[in-house]
This record gives structure tokens, C-alpha cells and sequence, in this order.
């Protein structure tokens, strides 16, 4: 589909948070989010997952939707190779 965005607008808004090294591009490998440096502030779980929550009932989702689409993103990272870590202090259903 055919957003009507000038190129240079795209590569400008790409260009930017690599700047500030927020996201990595490689040619023939895709731009990824950059891992969070060893000094950035960590934040609680039950926070990140608040702000999640948040943003999920603000676009209309409701309770059932965010468990299903977590499950769903959880079930496909899985596919692809990667593990979910597992912490003792987090009841597994």
C-alpha cells in the first residue's frame, strides 16, 4: 500500500533514533530496537506491564484481548526460537 511518505521523510525518521542509538540498522538484515545499555534505569515488571495495559484498554482492547494477544506473541516467540524466561517469583498458569 502507498502511504504518500516522501522517501527522505522515511529515512529521516529512521535516522534519527539511530542517532541516539535506539535502533540498529544492517544492510540485508532489517532495523532491530537496540538492546537497553548496561546503565539504563530498570523498571519494575508490574510497571512495564501498567503501561502495556494502559495503552492496550486506551486503543478499545479489552481484558480478554490483552490475554490473547500476549499468548499469541508468547506462543510465536517460542516457534521462532526463542525462550521465555522463567522466574520463580512470577506464578506460571
Amino acid at each position: 500500500m502507498d502511504l504518500g511518505l516522501a522517501a527522505g521523510t522515511v529515512a529521516r525518521a529512521y535516522r534519527e533514533p539511530e542517532a541516539t542509538s535506539l535502533i540498529h540498522t544492517r544492510r540485508g538484515a532489517g532495523t532491530r530496537v537496540a538492546p537497553l545499555p548496561p546503565d539504563a534505569p530498570s523498571r519494575d515488571r508490574a510497571e512495564v506491564a501498567g503501561d502495556f495495559v494502559s495503552w492496550a484498554f486506551a486503543l478499545g482492547w479489552g481484558e480478554e484481548d490483552v490475554l490473547e494477544t500476549m499468548g499469541h506473541s508468547l506462543r510465536e516467540r517460542d516457534s521462532e526460537g526463542f525462550r521465555t524466561r522463567r522466574h520463580r517469583h512470577v506464578p506460571k498458569r
